[in-house]
């Protein structure tokens, strides 16, 4: 490609990310303790919102560990978790602000996690 073009679609490129909005992430502070890593994603008015990308991370340093998709109902599961294991789970879509849970899964708790993505504005 000449400079000139490479230049031009550089500056295009940089002005198109200059436009999107950033996304946030929110961070709920208390664990939440599960049976099964199961749930839906909605908005916050209850809709499901349908393939939200769905990712198990490390609750010590962070790492990604799993990842999955929200099906077309916003339901999503991870399979063969051990009882006591500690999680960051985040889901993201575009157009939406990232949210993040820590959860514990273990013999008592809730059967599934209900996941709210907020629209950015």
């Amino acid at each position: 490609m000449k400079p000139v073009r490479l230049a031009i679609v550089l500056l295009l490129l940089a002005g198109f990310a200059y436009t999107l909005p950033a996304q946030d992430i929110y961070a709920h502070q208390k664990t939440v303790k599960l049976r099964h890593l199961t749930g839906f994603v909605v908005d916050p008015k209850g809709f499901p919102v349908a393939y939200a990308a769905i990712e198990l991370r490390s609750a010590k340093d962070h790492q990604v560990i799993a990842t999955t998709f929200a099906d077309a109902k916003g339901k999503f599961f991870f399979r063969d978790l051990k009882r006591g294991t500690r999680l960051d789970i985040r889901a993201s879509l575009k157009g939406y602000n990232i949210v993040q849970y820590p959860v514990a899964v273990g013999r008592i708790g809730k059967t599934e996690l209900r996941m709210v993505l907020v629209p950015i504005t």
